[in-house]
């Protein structure tokens, strides 16, 4: 039996871990968290902190590992990324087309040489103040939207105590001034074969306690900028000699405009894959690791969608959690949940519960179900 070596423990890459069993490959899991779900139920667990890529490739020589597998955080993915072109193993493009993709200064860099949409770079505090608009502060390397805040007509002391702020949050230490794009936001995630954009889905994305963390989503038809975001894609992928795998992108619309924020090559978290599974029937997860164990997609053709939202219940203040209330009629398809009671929550982007994947009967209620998330009434914690 052939060994993958899935580099995350996380509850989000259960459905990655799942995947590769299917296949029917010996799965070893690796991460720091000893209480993670994939380092508790999995018995080829090795705890290690997966950041430390020469002791990741140790481990990995050590096994004797076939694939090596990144899980849902760009930690992982980069890391991956090194030790597989150490060992010579498949799916992974070149560490400087990671680092493109991953450092929100470089990716600007590519999107304005290749002549994609997105905000508008600032690259002094006097430019951005002078602008007079909106402004966004965050970190270049940091996630979950920590460390990012938005200031209105700034001036240059406002904004350089918000990148010290924002600076905290930032492993280099490096923070990024960008205009704020007001619009929708959503994801496009789309699989490639042979260097080109054989499938994708679009899903709508909203946070409903914290602005820069997407805890509301559900899949949405292809919009009318569906050819331009397609070319852009083609073209990332062409400039960075991307070959296969997935690419997943958030973008903000506005009216028939659109802009790139932000592109990852590893799978979206907080079970993104089973949204696009309920709402499809279309194995994500097992799409998602095809590159990596050079194998071919499953088929993207003839999917019939059915509504299906997904909402991560997170905690809105810091308390010990004592009960969880629903107050929706829709029903839950899934429900995973991430606390226990008498469990101390901090506010987002930490401070998960549990997410909920819920099967309204069409639109209508969706939207409904969808504005009862994001007011707060659908559900209700209660703290000691």
């Amino acid at each position: 039996m052939k060994k993958a070596l899935l580099v995350d423990t996380n509850f989000a890459a259960e459905p990655i871990f799942r995947a590769l069993q299917k296949l029917e490959y010996r799965v070893v899991t690796v991460g720091a968290r000893e209480r993670d779900p994939l380092a508790m139920a999995n018995k080829d667990y090795y705890h290690l902190d997966y950041s430390n890529v020469a002791e990741l490739e140790s481990l990995a020589r050590r096994l004797d590992i076939d694939v090596i597998v990144p899980g849902c955080n760009d930690v992982s993915y980069a890391v991956c990324n090194e030790v597989a072109h150490k060992l010579s193993l498949p799916g992974f493009e070149s560490p400087l087309a990671v680092s493109a993709l991953h450092s929100k200064k470089l990716f600007r860099d590519l999107c304005s040489t290749l002549s994609i949409p997105a905000p508008k770079r600032y690259d002094s505090v006097e430019a951005a103040a002078n602008s007079g608009g909106q402004i966004i502060v965050k970190p270049t390397d940091a996630f979950s939207g920590r460390g990012v805040e938005v200031l209105t007509a700034p001036d240059a002391k406002m904004l350089q105590q918000a990148m010290e702020r924002s600076r905290g949050h930032s492993v280099s230490g490096t923070v990024l001034l960008e205009e704020y794009v007001e619009g929708d936001l959503y994801s496009y995630t789309a699989f490639l074969c042979e260097g080109e954009v054989v499938g994708a889905f679009h899903v709508a994305e909203f946070g409903s306690v914290n602005p820069f963390v997407v805890d509301t989503s559900f899949l949405v038809p292809a919009p009318k900028i569906e050819r331009e975001l397609l070319w852009s894609t083609n073209m990332m992928a062409r400039e960075l000699d991307i070959r296969s795998g997935l690419m997943h992108i958030q973008y903000i619309a506005r009216d028939d405009s659109f802009w790139v924020i932000e592109p990852t090559r590893r799978c979206p978290g907080d079970l993104y894959s089973l949204l696009i599974e309920y709402s499809t029937g279309y194995p994500y997860a097992e799409a998602y690791i095809c590159s990596f164990l050079e194998r071919l997609l499953p088929p993207l053709h003839a999917l019939k969608t059915r509504p299906t939202v997904r909402h991560t219940v997170t905690a809105r203040n810091s308390g010990s959690l004592q009960a969880l209330s629903i107050d929706t009629d829709v029903a839950i398809t899934a429900w995973i949940p991430l606390a226990t009671v008498g469990e101390t929550l901090n506010p987002s982007p930490d401070g998960r519960v549990g997410v909920a994947f819920f099967s309204p009967e069409d639109e209508l209620s969706r939207d409904a179900l969808v504005q009862n998330l994001l007011e707060g009434t659908a559900f209700s914690l209660t703290y000691a």
